[in-house]
């Protein structure tokens, strides 16, 4: 049995041409003199009918009949709010737009379960596309939304319009509301809270008094968590919840204290893993997911396992353009509705630590704690007055190939013999595991890992963007066997699933919580002696290359060489040292 997602119909090539008007609508409002929010509101409220003279009558008419023929009302809007405020709503409101895929995927898993004649409510309206699509699947809702700015709003009530659905709208500020004791209450709450910085009109310590202790304790909450919070504060008892968050809210380990209390308030039912490309056409949260869950009165927190789906396509690719693979949302609506077999459950343990299945499994066996049986630190980038043209050396993500580390000098590639002293903590040793910790893209995170099998006899430390795991003396495996998984896909997805910010980082003190083998593998025995074989041979390789360029009166990145000046590579050093 499958579920009946009903993704946008619109074609391509439609959506590609209204696209194309939009931008063309966008130079002329911004010719005159119109900023982008005001002039999303009157593209927004003409196409629901209300003319204005600073945009002609022909096309206006066109972009209607255009959004009339492909069928598409709520894609025509979410390509207005692409094309007109991506970035403005990005960085001033903390909003990203919720794709039309993921709102139909919410909207299915919920149709059901809502009771009849229930009220939705989106406590962070925007664009209302979440409203509507939940409107199309359920059409006896009744739809209210709080946006705190009129433009956005604007834009929400012309597709309510559009849709002849009614939407109470009322432009308020959300946070105020929860902080005066005025949310609304509904039977569903479908949203996806502002990210990164909080669209609020008061400060921080006006609605102190209405944060729970594990918020309070928090230097700065996050809007995200503050955004959480008001959601589940606007559920009836038993109420449904689908949000749309970045997956580090699950992840994050300084947050388990929040994460005890929200899961003995709500109940998880489903999770949804969603696709780096998600949110990349309207520059959103790197890596985000759904939650699904029902609102209780209280307990231990969930323990239950809660089924987890991990998305793979999205139907589009960074720019918003099909992708050429289907979207796999209608197994996610399947997966957690409980209409396919069950392959990957999540939990949070006693501390409020939730760890995210892999894809795949690696092998059988034990697994331990990588923090229990490894030390795990981030580098250190010194400022600019801490390079130098000859001294320790600065291991950055460019020396890391994902094969053997490279110590060729780099641009700011030393640093001074007092900045390496101040740090002995970060000195690099034999055996130590560096990964990139910092790009930006998701993707690329983890994605080269190298065992470091010498040190330049100069010494050498990581760079911020690197993350160095150094396994203890008695580790139950080798660190070839430790790279072997870490570079494995189950090892890389484990690394993703911790990457954190609409930009991509991984912090040390997330690492230490990935479930790493925790025995010797007998079947690893000969690849490990096969690495050690081949990291000699390079290392051989390597001296000999620098041999041959010094006698050919070159420096190892091959511009002229000789002089007293001529700055010596970290491999002639260990070379001289043997």
């Amino acid at each position: 049995m499958t579920a009946q997602l009903e993704l946008p119909t619109a074609a391509e090539e439609g959506l590609g041409a209204i696209r194309t008007l939009l931008k063309a609508l966008r130079g002329e409002l911004r010719d005159r003199g119109l900023a982008p929010m005001e002039a999303a509101e009157v593209v927004a409220c003409g196409l629901a009918g209300h003319r204005d003279a600073r945009l002609e009558d022909t096309s206006l008419d066109q972009l209607r009949d255009m959004t009339a023929e492909t069928g598409g009302r709520s894609q025509v809007l979410a390509l207005l709010y692409q094309e007109f405020l991506v970035a403005e709503a990005r960085s001033g409101l903390g909003q990203y737009l919720t794709p039309v895929p993921v709102a139909d995927l919410i909207a299915d898993v919920l149709r059901e379960p809502a009771p009849d004649d229930p009220l939705v409510l989106d406590p962070f309206c925007g664009a209302g596309i979440l409203l509507d699509r939940f409107s199309l699947a359920r059409p006896d809702s009744r739809l209210a939304g709080l946006e705190i700015n009129r433009g956005v709003g604007a834009i929400a009530q012309a597709l309510a319009q559009l849709g002849r659905r009614e939407l109470d709208l009322r432009l308020v500020d959300s946070f105020e509301s929860w902080a005066t004791g005025q949310l609304p209450l509904a039977d569903v709450v479908v949203t996806n809270p502002p990210f990164g910085s909080v669209a609020s009109s008061i400060n921080a310590s006006d609605y102190a008094t209405a944060l729970p202790s594990a918020l309070r304790a928090m230097k700065s909450p996050p809007a995200e968590l503050l955004g959480l919070e008001v959601s589940v504060d606007s559920l009836v008892e038993g109420g449904l919840i689908a949000a749309v968050l970045p997956q580090s809210v699950l992840t994050n380990t300084g947050w388990s204290p929040y994460r005890r209390r929200l899961l003995s308030r709500l109940q998880l039912t489903g999770v949804v893993s969603l696709p780096e490309e998600t949110f990349a056409p309207f520059r959103g949260v790197a890596r985000a997911c759904v939650i699904f869950g029902r609102k209780r009165s209280g307990g231990d927190g969930d323990r239950r396992p809660v089924p987890f789906f991990r998305s793979r396509s999205i139907g589009y690719d960074d720019t918003g353009r099909a992708s050429g693979t289907e979207s796999d949302l209608a197994e996610a609506s399947a997966c957690v509705r409980g209409l396919s077999e069950l392959e990957w459950s999540l939990a949070a343990d006693e501390s409020g630590v939730v760890h995210i299945p892999p894809s795949i499994r690696w092998r059988d066996g034990e697994t331990v704690r990588l923090g229990d049986i490894a030390d795990v630190f981030a580098g250190r980038t010194p400022p600019r007055a801490d390079y130098v043209d000859n001294g320790p050396f600065l291991l950055k993500v460019g020396n890391l190939r994902g094969s053997f580390v490279s110590w060729a000098d780099r641009t700011r590639s030393r640093i001074s013999e007092d900045m390496f002293a101040r740090n002995p903590r970060l000195h690099l040793r034999r055996g130590d595991i560096a990964m990139t910790a910092a790009a930006h893209r998701p993707r690329y995170v983890g994605r080269k890992v190298d065992l470091i099998y010498e040190v330049p006899s100069c010494g050498a430390m990581p760079s911020a963007e690197v993350i160095v795991i150094r396994l203890r003396a008695d580790a139950p495996v080798e660190p070839e066997e430790l790279l072997f998984h870490l570079r494995s896909p189950v090892g890389y997805q484990q690394i993703q699933d911790l990457v954190r910010g609409s930009t991509a980082h991984l912090y040390a003190k997330d690492v230490v919580e990935l479930r790493v083998p925790g025995s010797p593998s007998p079947q690893l025995a000969e690849a490990v002696r096969l690495y050690r074989e081949a990291a000699g041979i390079h290392l051989r390789a390597v001296r000999a290359e620098q041999a041959a360029l010094e006698a050919a009166g070159l420096t190892h990145d091959g511009e002229p060489g000789g002089g007293s000046d001529r700055r010596e590579s970290p491999q002639a050093t260990a070379t001289r040292r043997e």
